[in-house]
């Protein structure tokens, strides 16, 4: 299945913004594409991808998805010993370990369509229970997520998307990268670690149409100085109990966290990209 691209919202850590259409990150997808192939990577290749939370993650994960590879994916702060052990027990071909790592070649990248069953992404465990363990996930993986994406996220085309986990988390492989590119929206990417006061005062400003953060990071923000200072109309649309206070509270959420209808929760084989 090919994959759509979608545009990007690059926010870094001195909160500058840079925007990237669709057309730019296809272009940019590409040569990377031609970069990795030109350092050996194939069809059915392990590349391991421990990258921030910036616009060569996204490159790294859709030019191996288009060469046929498979992204093994680690949250940025995997130790170094670990990492290592991972690219033996899996076999690695490279690591990509810094934003430099992920080059970008002029030359024609290969194509490659595997068929719906071969491996797309190995994601580790999160080792709450034991030694992390590697999950693989065939190609159709990126299929099935048109479920969650319409049904669950209510993704549309041109919306603007923020998911605020960490890389290298399945969360963020499904909700940063796959949902808004499945449905032609634009992704947020914000580099700098959480702070409350700095997340409201994003939510503010870029008014994303969807976004998905964990509880505790919806918890402090609901805590913090910068939701008290807030515009008191909205901030009552957050608060009280009941049916009625419910409502409010969903339509002033952006749909990241609106629960499914479960009656819209259909198949849709016979739909989709």
């Amino acid at each position: 299945m090919a994959l759509p691209l979608g545009g990007v919202l690059a926010v870094g850590s001195d909160g500058r913004e840079r925007r990237l259409d669709a057309a730019q990150v296809e272009r940019d997808t590409l040569r990377a594409a031609a970069g990795l192939a030109r350092a050996g990577v194939g069809s059915g290749d392990r590349v391991l991808v421990r990258l921030p939370k910036r616009y060569e993650w996204l490159l790294a994960l859709g030019a191996l998805y288009r060469l046929g590879a498979v992204a093994v994916l680690c949250p940025e702060l995997t130790p170094a010993a670990e990492l290592a052990e991972r690219a033996r027990q899996l076999g690695v071909r490279i690591s990509l370990l810094e934003p430099g790592d992920v080059a970008q070649a002029d030359s024609a990248a290969p194509v490659s369509t595997p068929g719906a069953d071969a491996p797309a992404f190995v994601i580790f465990t999160s080792g709450s229970t034991g030694e992390p363990k590697a999950a693989v996930h065939a190609r159709r993986y990126v299929r099935a997520n048109w479920l969650q994406t319409i049904h669950w996220m209510g993704v549309r085309p041109g919306d603007r998307v923020w998911c605020t986990a960490g890389t290298g988390w399945a969360k963020s492989l499904r909700n940063t990268w796959l949902a808004p590119w499945l449905r032609g929206a634009e992704t947020v990417l914000h580099e700098a670690r959480f702070d409350p006061d700095e997340r409201l005062r994003l939510i503010a400003r870029l008014r994303p149409a969807v976004l998905c953060m964990s509880p505790t990071e919806f918890r402090l923000c609901a805590k913090s100085a910068e939701f008290e200072r807030a515009d008191p109309d909205q901030r009552a649309r957050g608060r009280g109990r009941g049916r009625a206070a419910r409502r409010r509270r969903a339509r002033a959420l952006p749909r990241a966290a609106r629960p499914a209808d479960p009656g819209r929760l259909r198949s849709d084989r016979d739909r989709g990209p």
